[in-house]
């Protein structure tokens, strides 16, 4: 078999990183439902054997329904889209759009259901293309793609054990490369100006920032997916949807180990105040229902807020350094002890607050009570009534005085 020119893959990729990133598309008169980034033909044992759009059209006036298959070309001048059946690898050599009522009367919203199935006879090749969905107007061509009334959904078609045909040396997994972790936030001044230690993270919450790369000679779909650990438990992970990558490309992802807390625009830190954090990166790939060798890289990091507390330990070294060498009185030592002692205490109250997962640079948290509640808890004095009164005491009560 030949390989994929680069031109329909990397025309491939750019599509798919482009459209169809939610489940539904719309336009003012158009919904359109996703499509597959992959799909495989000709697996006996799957039971997704075709495809389905269901389509939501809204119109005044009459019109109708179009679906068709579109091929696309990149060269000098960009991406371009040409008529189905342009180059061996159309949509249009592998799949057929079944028939259907596609007339809108007008006047409301219709609901259209497309099925996409195989043709009987194919070639043992990667084909790729985009399914376009348009409403046009009874009795001409309409505005076909790219006007407001049309949907692009781009897609894969990989025939079922296609990888036996392939030479198994020039396919191979994707890989990764390379993983950083970036710091989002910084607890305080001496952060910002102290450099990081490797390995170390002062103060999260953290950035995990992977580069894979296709080293085979075929494109591969891969799918990503994190796992923070701390104590054996999972406190974050994330999965990204499958992508193509094609041959000796390059693709960078990231998750951060945030998350979005109930106050508006506020943000959740879920990294640990204190300890090794573990970080799983999985990377998977296949090709036409084939899974490829999994690749797995694990990691870890400390979280450690390390730079006020040695920061302080330098001032107070310099300190006791000053107090000894200088001729100080009784009770200028006194002074100094005490000094240095609460240099300790705040030490240690920050460590505590750390172990909390509160930067050692917020402020402490006052309880407050209610209002009420406090009103209850002031007990209060006791009226005197003046001996020989005849009112009552609840009326008029008079303190003491």
């Amino acid at each position: 078999m030949k390989k994929l020119p680069w031109v329909v893959l990397v025309s491939s990729l750019v599509t798919l990183t482009s459209f169809a990133q939610a489940s539904w598309a719309e336009t003012g008169e158009l919904s359109v439902s996703s499509i597959p980034r992959e799909f495989v033909v000709g697996d006996p044992g799957s039971i997704n054997t075709e495809i389905t759009l269901e389509i939501f059209a809204t119109t005044a006036a009459p019109k109708v329904v179009v679906v068709e298959f579109i091929d696309f070309y990149t060269g000098e001048g960009g991406r371009s889209q040409l008529p189905s059946g342009s180059t061996p690898y159309s949509l249009s050599n592998v799949l057929e759009i079944v028939p259907f009522a596609n007339r809108h009367p007008g006047g409301g919203q219709e609901r259209f259901l497309v099925t996409i199935k195989p043709k009987a006879d194919y070639k043992q090749q990667l084909f790729t293309g985009g399914v376009v969905v348009r409403l046009d107007s009874v009795g001409n061509q309409g505005e076909g793609v790219g006007s407001t009334s049309s949907i692009l959904r781009s897609m894969t078609v990989t025939p079922y054990g296609l990888v036996a045909s392939l030479e198994e040396a020039n396919l191979l997994p994707a890989q990764v490369i390379r993983h950083d972790i970036h710091r989002l936030e910084r607890s305080s001044f001496i952060d910002s100006i102290l450099p990081d230690l490797p390995g170390i993270v002062n103060f999260g919450p953290v950035e995990s920032r992977v580069t894979y790369t296709n080293p085979g000679e075929y494109p591969v779909f891969s799918e990503l997916s994190w796992a923070f650990e701390h104590g054996g438990e999972v406190i974050a992970n994330k999965s990204l949807r499958s992508s193509l990558v094609s041959p000796e490309q390059e693709v960078q992802k990231a998750v951060t180990t945030q998350v979005s807390g109930q106050a508006e625009g506020s943000q959740l830190n879920l990294l640990p105040g204190l300890g090794f954090v573990s970080n799983k990166i999985t990377l998977t790939s296949s090709l036409g229902g084939t899974e490829l060798p999994v690749q797995v890289f694990d990691g870890s990091f400390l979280v450690l807020q390390w730079k006020e507390p040695f920061v302080g330990i330098i001032a107070l070294y310099f300190l006791v350094r000053w107090a000894w060498r200088k001729n100080l009185s009784p009770r200028q030592r006194q002074e100094t002890a005490t000094l240095i002692g609460l240099g300790v205490q705040t030490f240690l109250r920050g460590f505590k607050r750390r172990l909390r997962g509160t930067p050692l640079g917020a402020p402490e948290q006052v309880a407050k009570s209610s209002a009420p509640a406090l009103a209850q808890a002031v007990p209060q004095r006791p009226m005197y009534v003046p001996p020989g009164s005849s009112y009552p005491i609840q009326k008029y009560p008079t303190p003491k005085p």
